[in-house]
């Protein structure tokens, strides 16, 4: 299931996608920002990095 493999990220990876895809007051970017302590410019390169790792813990469960 989604929720546990991202369980399995990195912390920082988990916040953020928590952030982007469950949280149910959908944050905006500097809302994001201010939470994470991060520049909206990184949010976008972090989220595909974090994305990968995640498509890399399906690849490992034997999830395409």
């Amino acid at each position: 299931n989604i929720r546990e493999a991202v369980e399995r990220l990195p912390e920082r990876c988990r916040r953020l996608l928590e952030l982007l895809y469950f949280e149910t007051t959908s944050p905006s970017y500097e809302e994001i920002g201010k939470i994470m302590n991060m520049p909206v410019a990184s949010i976008g390169p972090t989220r595909a990095r974090c994305l990968e790792k995640l498509r890399t813990v399906f690849r490992r469960k034997g999830i395409s």
